[in-house]
């Protein structure tokens, strides 16, 4: 609001010459200077866009508005401005230059609804992760990941009792993302991209991010990682059972390292029977 009550004075007149300077927040806000070299102030409800979150679709947004040859001169920092722009090059008049970057692409307009079509494109990605971490021949992340496991940990015996000091080395996050926590990426992916691919519209997406990546708790949305259980029920069992075994070796531990603690105590101890004389 300051920076805005700032334009509207007369002060910045010099700055705004002859040009119409735009600042979108909640409502688009138009400067100009008139023949008394006032600025004027009004709010443009044609550029106003309160339903992107967002500049970088504002962005956008504001470009696929002019409507007449112009060159378009685009500063940011934001490569996400780039992508999204590229993705909306042919919405703009076939005369206009974007002093950005250059080009033409399509666009997809809706979020993929149809299952059977998400479900390909999934796969498509397993098949792209699965390639990215160098596993030949395997195009599901889960079994993916049960094979670098295989090649980390190897028995000569199926029936070998499960030995923890052969993973002590183990990098677990060297590992691909399981199928229900890639599954929550895509659609937060999926999402963006409709946001994005939309963004020459006043309302970008009519989808709510639940049930596309993210929950609602407490009027705050935070990420979805993953549905189902975290792990199956016979490996958290089976960690269970060996956490209490580990705890019970401490105490063991515990028990000798305090009747060993004091020097003076011990030196005099005789471990033989009690009956039995010292020579």
């Amino acid at each position: 609001d300051f920076f805005i009550s700032h334009w509207a004075s007369d002060e910045v007149a010099p700055f705004i010459g002859g040009k119409i300077i735009h600042i979108n927040f909640r409502k688009c806000h138009s400067f100009m200077v008139n023949e008394t070299n006032k600025v004027i102030s009004s709010i443009t409800e044609e550029l106003s866009c309160p339903e992107h979150e967002e500049a970088d679709t504002k962005i956008v947004y504001h470009a696929c508005k002019i409507n007449y040859e112009a060159n378009i001169i685009i500063r940011t920092i934001d490569t996400d401005v780039a992508a999204i722009m590229l993705g909306h090059m042919h919405r703009l008049n076939d005369e206009s230059q974007v002093w950005m970057l250059t080009g033409t692409g399509n666009n997809l307009s809706k979020i993929i609804e149809d299952n059977i079509e998400q479900q390909d494109l999934y796969n498509v990605i397993q098949s792209f992760i699965c390639y990215l971490y160098n596993v030949e021949n395997i195009n599901d992340v889960d079994a993916a990941r049960l094979q670098f496991f295989i090649d980390s940990y190897t028995v000569s015996d199926v029936k070998e009792a499960f030995n923890r000091k052969k993973l002590r080395n183990f990098d677990a996050s060297s590992l691909p993302p399981c199928k229900s926590e890639l599954l929550q990426q895509f659609l937060r992916a999926n999402y963006i991209c409709c946001i994005w691919n939309n963004a020459h519209l006043k309302n970008p997406t009519t989808y709510e991010p639940v049930n596309n990546g993210w929950i609602l708790e407490n009027d705050e949305y935070h990420f979805k990682w993953f549905e189902g259980d975290q792990l199956p029920n016979y490996v958290s069992e089976s960690l269970k059972t060996v956490s209490e075994a580990g705890e019970e070796d401490d105490v063991d531990n515990d028990e000798f390292r305090e009747w060993s603690s004091s020097d003076d105590e011990n030196e005099n101890v005789n471990i033989n029977d009690d009956n039995e004389e010292d020579f």
